[in-house]
């Protein structure tokens, strides 16, 4: 219960500081951006506090969302403007990476099942510390 709450802690206070970078940016105002940053915390927060391993991912997977949406608006943005600015050969690399990080991720944790019997992260650790 302690952890979730110094987690959700946290994520507020990393959302603070970024709702105020965002606030700064005048070229860069509106709702995509705060919708990319809320997927981006509630990835975190995911990820933070959750200790089954597949929830861990797809928390990984919201926050790669986030930051493509960021990536989709900024470049939306900045070709309304006249300057056309698209950073897509980044929005692919970034993708390529993030399937193949969900792949292996996903192998892996399928392997550790079959290993352990569970896919909770915190009673792997114990196991982990009998054996030794």
């Amino acid at each position: 219960m302690m952890r979730k709450v110094v987690s959700l802690l946290a994520v507020a206070l990393i959302g603070a500081v970024l709702i105020v970078a965002l606030a700064k940016m005048p070229e860069f105002g509106g709702g995509t951006a705060f919708a990319s940053l809320f997927l981006f915390l509630l990835g975190l927060y995911v990820m933070l506090t959750d200790s089954n391993l597949i929830k861990k991912v797809i928390g990984l997977n919201i926050m790669d969302t986030g930051i493509f949406l960021f990536f989709i608006a900024l470049g939306y943005r900045s070709s309304t403007r006249g300057a056309a600015y698209m950073p897509s050969p980044l929005i692919f690399g970034g993708l390529a990476a993030v399937v193949s990080f969900t792949a292996i991720g996903l192998a892996m944790i399928v392997r550790l099942y079959k290993y352990y019997g569970t896919i909770d992260a915190e009673e792997i650790m114990r196991k982990r510390g009998e054996d030794e």
